[in-house]
């Protein structure tokens, strides 16, 4: 697991298609100790 996810989908409409991504940066941590110094403010 990383500090950061993304996701992607894809609509394709009638002569057209949009790729939507969603930049998720609040991440579930097993061990947020782990993590102390590595994240950006």
């Amino acid at each position: 697991m990383g500090l950061i996810r993304a996701r992607y989908e894809v609509f394709k409409g009638e002569g057209e298609m949009v790729l939507y991504c969603e930049h998720l940066q609040t991440v579930k941590y097993r061990n947020p100790a782990d993590f102390v110094g590595k994240t950006e403010k």
